[in-house]
């Protein structure tokens, strides 16, 4: 079996590769005005960030000195949050020594994670330009995915939308109105329409919708621990979590691919991978992937406890491995995986609309036989 603890021989480095003496990396922004300066910054599309990564590489690649790069990007940039996204960068590089991977950092909500290890792999070897190449067509990737989901669930979305503004509609101003007739009657009310009565109650009540904002306000300024742990949720379903593995190791091996044919070791990119993901079940899987494969020296054997990737991956490593070809291997493994995602967002959008439709259905049903039973039980009493 071929053993990988050794990486290809690296590229030649470049004149911006990150020199032995370089300072260390700025100390980070606290919290409070990290989040301050992302929210001027304002909403930044991936195409934005696609350019900008796609115009680095043509400068670096020409000899273009990084801080004078770094100085153009930021002039150039017309967009006014990225524009001064790109002034702190350039200031970290050319005032603190920070590479551009450091400076990167500074920005976790701008810069994807895979975009933040693929420009620190460029640090690393030397070959800034291709790496950075490399990560604007995986962003243009990861962008042409995303519009492809939004696309398909736009019409179930806006169905769901429609009927949960109804819902809210009928029991903001239907319901209160009908209760109040049958509170003045005196009726002895059903359970189900005293289960509404109560919901009804719940909704209108100016501290729920008090809580509810702060309960969103407070989602979106902890928007990660928040999605650390509906991932670990949805980690339980398995249609999900076949999703997400899938989406996953098309992601990995398309990365891990591209840096092992550029010359950086397995381990050093399962450890990057690691740190870069922002999902916690997958770092914790890299992090053990990573001691297996020091261990032994293969990486199918090191991935193989990753459950949520397809089976498909760890058999077509290990032929990769055997073969020598394991770089081309991850690569075909990353085309063929893509192919499979479009047929599995099909089929979970496919999904997703009746389960959808059945939930507001049930709704509506509840709240209709609530509101009417009453008057059903009325009118019988007055037949009899």
């Amino acid at each position: 079996m071929l053993k990988l603890n050794q990486a290809r021989p690296a590229a030649v480095e470049s004149p911006v590769a990150v020199a032995p003496g370089r300072p260390a990396a700025p100390k980070p922004a606290s919290s409070f005005q990290q989040r301050l300066e992302l929210f001027m910054a304002g909403s930044i599309s991936p195409q934005v960030i696609s350019q900008m990564l796609h115009s680095f590489a043509l400068m670096i690649r020409s000899g273009v000195p990084l801080s004078r790069t770094m100085d153009i990007l930021a002039q150039q940039e017309t967009h006014p949050g990225f524009k001064r996204v790109l002034v702190h960068m350039a200031r970290l590089v050319q005032q603190h020594g920070a590479s551009v991977a450091q400076a990167m950092k500074q920005f976790p909500e701008v810069f994807s994670p895979a975009t933040q290890l693929l420009i620190k792999a460029g640090d690393m070897s030397g070959q800034l330009d291709g790496r950075a190449e490399q990560a604007a067509r995986l962003l243009e990737r990861q962008t042409k995915l995303t519009n492809d989901v939004k696309a398909a669930t736009t019409q179930p979305m806006l169905t769901a939308g429609a009927c949960i503004v109804m819902t809210w509609g009928v029991v903001r101003f239907v319901l209160p109105r009908f209760l109040e007739m049958y509170q003045g009657l005196k009726m002895d009310l059903p359970l189900v329409t005293k289960m509404v009565v109560a919901v009804v109650s719940v909704v209108n009540n100016p501290m729920t919708t008090i809580a509810f904002l702060g309960t969103v306000g407070a989602a979106i300024w902890h928007r990660h621990k928040v999605f650390d742990y509906f991932t670990r949720i949805a980690f339980n379903f398995p249609f999900i979590r076949r999703i997400i593995g899938q989406t996953l190791a098309t992601s990995f091996c398309d990365i891990l691919g591209r840096l092992y044919a550029d010359g950086v070791a397995i381990s050093t990119s399962l450890e990057m991978l690691a740190s870069s993901t922002r999902i916690g079940e997958y770092q914790r899987a890299l992090e053990k992937a990573t001691v297996r494969f020091k261990s032994d020296g293969q990486l199918s054997a090191a991935i193989s406890h990753i459950n949520f990737f397809p089976a498909a991956v760890t058999q077509m490593i290990k032929v990769g491995e055997e073969s020598g070809q394991l770089d081309r291997m991850l690569l075909t493994l990353h085309d063929l995986l893509d192919e499979a995602n479009q047929d599995l967002l099909h089929r979970a959008v496919v999904t997703l609309e009746p389960i959808m439709m059945a939930v507001v259905g049930a709704i509506l049903s509840f709240l209709a036989i609530g509101l009417f039973l009453p008057i059903y039980n009325m009118l019988s009493h007055l037949g009899t």
